[in-house]
């Protein structure tokens, strides 16, 4: 036992997961620094996820090349390794803005049912890492790979309870959950916070002509063309039907929110795509603002 069962059983937030992975591998295998690499690759990069460094700053904003650099390389060859002369390592890379000094480094892939998924980097300065060390962490991936497994699941559940199903919009219960914490924030900061409200004009007669498959895709169709005419801080919800709701924090007057609804209705006004058909969709808007 290494010590890693809450890190292993405990169904968190994938944020959650990490910092428990950090927390709990500075007891298993002591280190002065940690980085926790993800693989994206779709990007072909390795994204930091978590850095327990006086430079996390820089080492966050860095999107290594998969391949690149030492953890690039091993996360590739899918074994863990250790390197206990890093500054003459060939494939080391300097991250921008970090200092070049001695130290020794564990790489440590981490291995789920779908591959390789990341790496834990550990380092140390001045001081080598021996076969133990090694032998160690790689035990401790396989926790690691379990926890964020169940990580993602939950992650998974908790979206799917709060996100329309159809347009992928936050649903009721996360738009009122969002509006409540608006209002509890202007109470801080005294900035204006507004309530838009839009229905679809006609949209039954979508459904009785062209059936309810083609009217999912109009409202798919509506909330994709909802969260483009809106600031990306913005909320848009689709409450249920044909109804939808935006939340626009930090306004600056009434003018700001009544120049919102009018790119939603000038957006709804042009055409959609239809399979049969092309079909002008108009909201009815309303609003409530809270300044």
């Amino acid at each position: 036992d290494i010590g890693v069962t809450g890190v292993q059983t405990c169904a968190l937030p994938i944020w959650a997961v990490f910092e428990a992975i950090a927390d709990t591998l500075a007891e298993v295998v002591p280190h002065d620094t940690l980085t926790i690499y993800l693989v994206d690759r779709t990007a072909g990069c390795l994204v930091p996820t978590l850095a327990r460094d006086e430079y996390a700053e820089q080492i966050l904003a860095s999107r290594p090349a998969l391949g690149a650099g030492i953890t690039g390389d091993i996360i590739e060859k899918g074994e863990a390794e250790i390197i206990n002369d890093v500054t003459n390592d060939p494939r080391a890379i300097q991250i921008p803005g970090t200092p070049v000094e001695p130290e020794s480094m564990i790489v440590a892939p981490i291995r789920t049912s779908e591959g390789v998924i990341g790496a834990l980097s550990l380092y140390r300065a001045n001081r080598e890492f021996e076969a133990d060390d090694l032998e160690l962490v790689r035990l401790f991936t396989n926790h690691v790979a379990i926890a964020l497994e169940n990580a993602s699941i939950h992650d998974r559940l908790i979206e799917a309870a709060v996100t329309d199903p159809l347009t992928g919009l936050p649903n009721r219960r996360l738009f009122s959950d969002r509006v409540n914490h608006a209002l509890s924030r202007r109470g801080r900061t005294g900035k204006g916070v507004a309530v838009l409200f839009l229905d679809l004009d006609r949209f039954k007669l979508v459904n009785d002509r062209l059936g309810h498959a083609t009217g999912d895709e109009v409202l798919a169709a509506v909330g994709t063309r909802l969260r483009s005419c809106l600031r990306t801080t913005d909320t848009v919800a689709r409450l249920g039907g044909d109804e939808f709701a935006f939340l626009l924090e930090d306004i600056q007057d009434d003018a700001e929110a009544v120049a919102a609804a009018e790119r939603v209705i000038e957006s709804l006004a042009q055409p959609l795509a239809l399979p049969r058909s092309e079909e002008r969709r108009v909201g009815k808007e309303g609003r409530s603002r809270w300044s």
